[in-house]
């Protein structure tokens, strides 16, 4: 028995020095010194797993390649694995009388039985404390989600998509119908990338300015409604300023956001004309407000810039020969309007000193529609 116990003491002492965290940087030894005993301690409790004797669960005798181990050789052992404990914490010897009470204080028929199930199930080493899913990937950041996939465009057939677009735009007949039409509408990529809904418009209906965006935000996506957050709240103000809170009607050019909230394409804007030209159609506004490049670009069918088109009037008038194809005989006339561009208010936001520009474009826009502002104005 006191065979047994020397043995079993043994093979509990190579295993802390194997199971004992960080010990190959551990103490005032080198690195590689630390490794090398650990190394020599190891090899010796392999030892002890390849050739140990198990009977009735209890480890009863340690055996070599050619039969037991006599008493000399197991201490021998014994000697090998503490030595390496004792290098590897750093070679005091108040680590080493550390370490044989640690080895005291285990649970010898629980180790026991532990490391023999480990041995018969092929385990040879041991390299943490805890068991660790190698399995589990951890999901990656939001803001990194949005930054691998805000350059995301998926390929698709643009014309016949576009062609669905201008077939249900055609069947309504006013916003509210148009606004079902476009929550129905499969054919536009951002759909699939990440909106939670689509996003098509807020405001009077039978308003004189229809004012139209780029695409919806993250704000946007959540409530549903164009040109809330902060930069609603900002379009908001300014138009209250010049007397035009309760006499517009908001869009963008696309109705689902974005991923990372990249600019819309213009295929996307593309597919979603159909849906815009019928909203314009349907409230015949008497002036139509542009924010940003974006949309500045989309409705106009220019690529100059949003500084060089800031401000100047342009003419926005329907394809194909000036109207809508509609059921509605009263759609079929000619629609056309004054447009005026100006920057985004997302942009001011960015850019506070820009307002200015802003303010001059809003008020050149109400005298437009004959309402008197002029006095208030927009702090920053």
């Amino acid at each position: 028995m006191m065979r047994g116990m020397t043995d079993r003491r043994t093979l509990l002492a190579g295993s802390a020095a194997l199971l004992t965290p960080g010990l190959a940087e551990a103490g005032s030894r080198s690195g590689s010194q630390a490794r090398a005993a650990r190394q020599t301690g190891g090899d010796a409790i392999a030892r002890l797993y390849r050739n140990a004797m198990v009977i009735d669960g209890n480890l009863v005798a340690p055996f070599d390649d050619e039969g037991p181990l006599d008493r000399e050789t197991a201490d021998q052992v014994k000697k090998s694995g503490l030595t390496a404990i004792k290098m590897t914490l750093g070679g005091s010897s108040g680590d080493y009388a550390e370490a044989n009470a640690d080895i005291a204080s285990l649970d010898i028929a629980g180790a026991e039985s532990l490391l023999a199930f480990w041995r018969d199930a092929g385990v040879d080493a041991c390299y943490e404390l805890a068991a660790v899913d190698r399995t589990y990937v951890e999901p990656m950041p939001v803001k990194a989600v949005a930054r691998a996939t805000e350059s995301v465009v998926i390929p698709i057939d643009s014309g016949s998509a576009i062609g669905e677009a201008r077939r249900l735009a055609a069947a309504a007949n006013s916003l509210q119908d148009l606004g079902a039409a476009i929550a129905a509408f499969e054919g536009c990529p951002l759909r699939g990338l990440g909106a939670r809904q689509s996003v098509f418009g807020r405001g009077d209906p039978a308003a004189p300015l229809l004012i139209i965006g780029e695409a919806p935000g993250a704000d946007e996506d959540a409530a549903g409604q164009p040109f809330v957050g902060p930069v609603g709240r900002l379009l908001d103000r300014m138009l209250l300023a010049a007397g035009l809170n309760d006499k517009a009607f908001l869009t963008n050019t696309v109705f689902w956001r974005p991923p990372g909230n990249r600019p819309p394409t213009p295929q996307e804007q593309a597919i979603c004309a159909p849906f815009i030209e019928r909203a314009f159609a349907i409230m015949r506004p008497r002036a139509v407000l542009l924010l940003g490049a974006a949309a500045a670009k989309s409705v106009l069918q220019t690529d100059e810039g949003i500084m060089r088109l800031r401000g100047q009037w342009k003419d926005w008038r329907l394809p194909e020969g000036g109207h809508v194809p509609s059921a509605n005989a009263a759609l079929l006339e000619p629609v056309s309007a004054p447009a005026l561009p100006t920057l985004h208010p997302a942009f001011l936001l960015r850019q506070p000193q820009a307002k200015r520009q802003v303010w001059s474009d809003l008020l050149t826009l109400a005298d437009r529609l004959e309402i008197g502002s002029g006095k208030a104005s927009v702090s920053d």
